[in-house]
């Protein structure tokens, strides 16, 4: 059983998006505060319509984001 849902945040063109790699659920917002509030609840939502048995997930997964920053490293 997995206990925990990887997230990638990357910049998208007005603002950012988050996706989960483990399950059907996507976000996009303006900031990055609201991607990571509305990726949580979306997360949530998925956890509550669906059981997180079945998906492979302990009841009660963690949540680990990973973000692209976009930015170039100085040489």
């Amino acid at each position: 059983m997995k206990s925990v849902v990887y997230v990638y945040v990357r910049p998208a063109e007005d603002g950012f998006f988050a996706e989960c790699f483990d399950l059907p659920v996507s976000a996009e917002a303006r900031s990055l505060d609201e991607v990571l509030d509305v990726i949580q609840d979306s997360i949530q939502q998925y956890m509550n319509d669906n059981d997180p048995l079945r998906a492979g997930f302990v009841s009660n997964p963690e949540v680990l984001v990973t973000m692209h920053m976009g930015l170039p490293l100085d040489e």
